[in-house]
């Protein structure tokens, strides 16, 4: 019995390929979920599948080791049971052999199962949950396994792309929401846990707790900072809110809402790395001073705790304004954003937080996390520059000249202002050191 239950676990799962079947209409994205056991792919825990039967049939004791296996299988079922399918009495197999246990033909449904033959995963077949379907196209959900990894895959594909679709247990037509969208923000760190403010489950439900969790960057995990708003999901429209019910006293539950621009929903971020409710003044803070997955948000007192500490937000660091001699405006990112790939602009001077740089090292860096970057380590002229990560590459070196210039180490060209450009809005890019106006930066 335990040789069938390994082979049934090393067959269940997608062995050689690590993404979904994918179409230049659309492809799909992959989370790595090596350390976080099955509880990586949203909604899927210990708590609520241990006791089911797609835990019985498709190896969920080895999924829930501390690196567990990674298994199309087991979260395909879990999610039929979670729709209504009841116990089959058995299993259906590997699978490969889910087509023939259950039947299929070429019509996806909200609820079905995209099913790949012996071409995928050396021999072993593949599953994945059909979230959404939108004409010819279906969005897609699959827990998988590699002896290297396991990970999350979601992502819009092709219906033709898929051999088949089984329809043991599929939802009415019309239901299925579309999956939250990325909106390309910033992951925003505990200082004191190194885990990154997640929406749990990737819910969009107004109320849904955000929560620290390792981070993934993916769209529960994106924040947009604007107009004083925390915006979270490229299609929900959800903000970053403190309760109003309470008045913003100790212990606040923090949550998702629908923004609305009221009080509850502004937050400024300190230099100390606090971030404060608009509503009450207090600061954000992970409860219990706790640290591990899961741990919730609230509001406190300000107490300079690591666990009210946080990076990713527009917090000011204490650096210089860049003053463009030409124009007298000031490198300045558009609105505050956090978002990495913002564009850089002259703006009127002002020392808020998105024009504050600090040269650290040969960085110029902007808040505590981002640096000023050549897009896509580009050499040539006319290269824009943004904001991204600080992570150290050649694109973020730059050199602070006599002349006034900052010159790329990379490509040896000077920061210019696009078209010599004075105006507010004015983008930057690399160009020819010419010892032009447009290339010469005061330091205040």
């Amino acid at each position: 019995m335990a040789r069938r239950i390994l082979a049934l676990v090393v067959a269940l799962l997608i062995a050689a390929s690590p993404g979904l079947v994918s179409s230049t209409a659309a492809t799909a994205s992959e989370t790595d979920c090596l350390n976080f056991g099955y509880s990586c792919t949203p909604g899927y825990t210990g708590n609520n599948a241990s006791s089911t039967w797609a835990w019985k049939y498709y190896g969920g004791s080895y999924a829930s080791t501390a690196n567990g296996y990674h298994n199309c299988t087991l979260y395909a079922a879990w999610r039929l049971m979670q729709n209504g399918e009841a116990d089959p009495g058995r299993s259906w197999g590997n699978a490969v052999d889910w087509a023939n246990a259950i039947g299929g033909n070429h019509s996806p449904a909200v609820g079905s199962i995209a099913w790949w033959g012996s071409e995928r995963g050396s021999g072993y077949g593949h599953v994945a949950y059909v979230e959404q379907v939108t004409g010819d196209q279906v969005y897609l959900l699959a827990d998988n396994y590699s002896t290297a990894n396991g990970y999350t895959d979601s992502g819009w594909t092709n219906a033709s792309s898929v051999d088949l679709f089984l329809h043991p247990h599929d939802l009415p037509a019309g239901s299925g929401d579309s999956p939250p969208t990325r909106n390309g923000g910033s992951v925003i760190h505990g200082t004191g846990s190194g885990r990154c403010i997640d929406v749990q489950s990737a819910s969009f439900t107004d109320g849904a707790r955000p929560q620290l969790y390792d981070c993934l960057n993916n769209a529960q995990q994106q924040w947009i900072f604007n107009s004083g708003q925390l915006q979270v999901y490229g299609n929900y429209g959800k903000c970053f809110d403190a309760d109003s019910r309470t008045g913003g006293i100790n212990g606040t539950a923090v949550q998702i809402w629908s923004c609305n621009g009221g009080s509850n929903q502004q937050w400024t971020f300190r230099p100390d790395g606090t971030v404060r409710s608009g509503m009450s003044g207090r600061c954000l803070d992970a409860a219990g001073t706790g640290t591990a997955n899961g741990t919730q948000l609230q509001l406190w007192d300000c107490t300079g705790a690591s666990n009210q500490a946080w990076t990713g937000g527009p917090a000011p660091n204490g650096g210089a304004t860049l003053n463009g001699v030409g124009s007298n405006r000031c490198i300045d990112i558009p609105g505050a954003a956090i978002s990495p790939g913002t564009r850089p602009q002259l703006y009127d001077c002002n020392l808020n937080a998105q024009q504050q740089w600090l040269l650290a090292g040969s960085q110029l860096q902007v808040y505590g996390d981002k640096c000023l970057d050549v897009q896509g380590a580009g050499t040539a002229n006319g290269t824009p520059v943004q904001i991204w990560y600080c992570s150290g590459a050649i694109q973020q070196q730059w050199a602070l000249r006599t002349d006034g210039s900052i010159q790329s180490q990379q490509s040896g060209r000077c920061l210019d202002a696009i078209g010599a450009g004075t105006a507010n809005g004015t983008q930057l890019q690399i160009w020819d050191c010419s010892g032009a106006v447009q290339q010469q930066w005061s330091h205040v």
